[in-house]
């Protein structure tokens, strides 16, 4: 598959897709992330490209560290480059890569913000390839800290050209 944004190129292959039935923790963060000194966030860039309002902060509850759990793999740490900041949910083997959950199906706006997140990360690490990983769960009606992934896609996302003078302008606050 092709993903084309205007100044993007890139290509987004589905690895392997994996059906399981792996109760998570979920755990409880606070997602807004702030940068300094005029930088802006993936998150931001994408929210822009993808016209999606998310109003203030988001305390939520998230399944992402049972994810990178059951990946074996860590999170990744902070890398800024061109006035732009990110941090991808985890790193395997040197490839950065973003991580979405759904509760019971995929939702197609936020699968394109994961994807173009790690298109992001793939210019941001220098690596130019990354990872995209979706998790389909359900709640535990037994227990609602607790969720049963029903499945996990694996995409690999190849990035080939990104200019970024056609990036929405994004106000930064100083």
């Amino acid at each position: 598959m092709t993903f084309l944004f205007k100044g993007i190129e890139c290509e987004v292959y589905k690895i392997t897709s994996v059906k399981l039935n792996y109760r998570a923790k979920f755990t409880y963060t606070d997602y807004y992330v702030e940068y300094h000194d005029n930088f802006l966030s993936v998150s931001e860039i994408a929210n822009k490209m993808l016209k999606i309002k998310e109003i203030g902060h988001d305390n939520g509850r998230t399944l992402e560290d049972s994810v990178r759990e059951l990946m074996n793999v860590v999170p990744a740490q902070k890398v800024c480059k061109h006035y732009i900041c990110g941090k991808a949910d985890f790193v395997r083997e040197g490839i950065p890569g973003e991580i979405k959950t759904f509760k019971e199906e995929v939702n197609p706006i936020y699968e394109e913000k994961g994807i173009l997140q790690a298109v992001f990360y793939a210019m941001l690490y220098g690596t130019k390839m990354s990872e995209y990983v979706s998790a389909i769960y359900e709640e535990d009606l037994n227990n609602e800290d607790y969720a049963i992934i029903k499945r996990i896609d694996f995409h690999r996302i190849i990035l080939r050209k990104l200019s970024l003078k056609y990036l929405p302008k994004v106000e930064v606050v100083a």
